[in-house]
């Protein structure tokens, strides 16, 4: 529809429910009123119809709005097609669109505008199928018939990957074929914006196919152990990017929980060399008070060295340990794991369980944690 033709119908693109929420607006100016009652007359369905007599009842309006033809200097603007069926018009667009005539480039011209005021599922398919032929097939388009249907097949949404596999072309070939349509303003920014980015990702997915099984499982091994995200690249030659496709991938899938804390290996070690003392206090008998008195803390952090001492399978007499509910660990072990993996941070995670964020860090150290 030309720009003159939108501003006479200003409502064109709403729908005849937005219509009704807008005329039930408070204090709406008459002119506006006349211009949805103008918009229904255009439809050529029962509800608008009956919709615009009810506005026309409601605002007193006398007579019936008719249609004002837009100034056009084109013979366009008429609706010359307007008692052909969809039928017809394929038709007529399959006969013309072959033929490089003025009158078959006009007859398409004629079908297009018509197309405007049809909304159904199969006129926007024609409609579709008209922009990309003449889209295709203006002056200064000079492309194959390989590449018009390569083209045609990506405007009614085929992926770049589909389209390389069908026509047998490398990646780059397609991207040249678009960018060469978007330097004659024939092809969206947007749209190349999305071809580069699905180039690169399939790029991405070939060189992560080339990472054999006991090379992905070290790297999982890795991951589980707590390693760093630069760890893991450094060890493994991995980029950035396919680490990252690779841990997302296992973790879409439900192959493996994404990492709740990165190995501190000083502190680890650290730890490890203080546990290893406890455990020999706690052989020999001594009461937690006294461990307590030794390491210089209270009675209550001998008690988490404890708990993380059992989960990290350090001997701990069943004397040292607390009473512990089951179920509700378990539960917040679920809880925890399932936000985690979908990326919640623990400021979420803690208003979910009803616990500090504090509360939530200190279940993961004590039993979610195996370091």
């Amino acid at each position: 529809m030309n720009t003159q033709d939108q501003t006479h119908r200003p409502f064109f693109r709403k729908t005849l429910y937005e219509l009704k929420i807008l005329s039930a607006e408070v204090d709406l100016p008459h002119g506006t009123i006349l211009n949805i009652i103008d918009e229904l007359s255009f439809r050529r369905t029962q509800a608008a119809d009956q919709f615009r007599k009810q506005l026309a009842l409601k605002f007193k309006i006398r007579g019936e709005i008719k249609r004002k033809n837009p100034k056009s200097n084109t013979r366009i603007a008429d609706r010359r097609y307007k008692n052909r069926s969809l039928e017809d018009m394929e038709e007529l667009f399959y006969r013309n669109k072959g033929k490089p005539s003025k009158n078959g480039r006009r007859t398409i011209k004629y079908i297009l505008h018509e197309l405007e005021y049809r909304n159904t599922k199969r006129s926007r398919y024609l409609k579709n199928e008209i922009t990309i032929y003449t889209t295709l097939n203006a002056p200064g388009i000079i492309l194959t018939p390989k590449e018009k249907e390569l083209v045609r097949l990506r405007e009614l949404g085929s992926s770049v990957e589909e389209l390389r596999l069908r026509f047998n072309l490398s990646r780059q070939k397609v991207n040249q074929i678009f960018h060469k349509l978007q330097s004659l303003g024939k092809w969206g920014d947007d749209d190349i914006k999305s071809i580069e980015d699905e180039l690169k990702m399939a790029d991405l997915k070939t060189q992560l196919s080339l990472l054999t099984k006991a090379t992905k499982k070290n790297i999982f091994d890795d991951y589980k152990s707590g390693h760093s995200d630069s760890l893991l690249i450094k060890n493994h030659n991995l980029s950035k990017k396919i680490l990252s496709l690779l841990i997302e991938n296992e973790i879409q899938i439900g192959k493996l929980n994404r990492r709740l804390k990165i190995l501190n290996l000083k502190k680890y070690k650290k730890n490890t060399e203080l546990y290893i003392d406890i455990e020999r206090m706690v052989k020999a008998g001594y009461s937690r008070e006294k461990i307590a008195s030794i390491l210089g803390v209270t009675t209550s952090m001998v008690s988490i060295h404890f708990s993380v001492m059992a989960n990290r399978n350090f001997y701990v007499s069943s004397k040292y340990r607390g009473s512990y509910d089951i179920d509700l660990i378990e539960y917040r072990s679920k809880i925890i794991t399932q936000m985690n993996n979908n990326k919640f941070t623990k400021k979420q995670i803690a208003s979910e369980l009803g616990i500090s964020v504090h509360g939530v860090q200190r279940h993961i150290n004590l039993h979610l944690v195996k370091y």
